[in-house]
C-alpha cells in the first residue's frame, strides 16, 4: 500500500536518456529488494539520478541497474541528450 506522498511520478532521467518512473527511497528499496540505507548509499555515491524538492525521488531504472550491477557510475557516463539534427545545407 502506497501513501499518497509516495506515489511515483514520471520525469526525464539524464543518465538513462529517457522518461522514467521516479519514486521515493522506500518504494525504490521495496521494488528492488534492498534497504532504504542501500538506496541512500547509492544517492551518496552519485550512482543514481535523484531530484530533491518537496520529496526526494529517484530514477527506478537507475536503481535497478545499480542494484543488479549493470550500471557504471555516472562519473564515467555523460548524461544522454537527444542528438540534434544537422542544420539543412551543412552536409558535405
Amino acid at each position: 500500500v502506497l501513501r499518497s506522498s509516495e506515489a511515483p511520478a514520471a520525469a526525464f532521467c539524464p543518465f538513462c536518456g529517457e522518461s522514467v518512473v521516479m519514486a521515493t527511497p522506500w518504494v525504490a528499496a521495496t521494488l528492488n529488494d534492498a534497504t532504504e540505507r542501500e538506496i541512500f548509499r547509492m544517492i551518496e555515491r552519485g550512482s543514481i539520478y535523484v531530484t530533491e524538492g518537496e520529496r526526494t525521488l529517484m530514477c527506478l531504472r537507475c536503481v535497478g541497474r545499480v542494484s543488479t550491477g549493470t550500471s557504471r557510475p555516472p562519473i564515467d557516463v555523460e548524461p544522454i541528450r537527444p542528438a540534434l539534427p544537422e542544420p539543412f545545407g551543412t552536409e558535405e
